[in-house]
């Protein structure tokens, strides 16, 4: 058996899996449909720059989601180090 830090490196441990896939799932069922229904209104130019906005939207969140885990990781890290430090 694989340490935790091991698991971590072989990517065998992810965050993304210990969400609650359901309630994501019908978060995003539910952000498609409504983008859907929006879309519908919008002439064929204002879907064209919705869908650029929102294509940013999606690369900013990706781009923020790897900071907050780069940061947490390093957090993690000196939390261990303070406490080896301290015996």
């Amino acid at each position: 058996m694989h340490s935790i830090l091991e698991e971590l490196y072989f990517g065998n441990i992810s965050p993304i899996d210990i969400l609650n896939k359901k309630t994501q799932n019908e978060k995003l069922k539910d952000y498609y449909t409504r983008c859907q229904n929006f879309e519908e209104k919008l002439n064929k130019s204002l879907v064209c720059e919705f869908d650029e906005l929102t294509s940013l939207i999606w690369e900013i969140c990706s781009d923020e989601n790897a900071q907050m885990f780069s940061c947490g990781f390093r957090l993690g890290a000196k939390v261990m180090l303070e406490i080896l430090e301290s015996d």
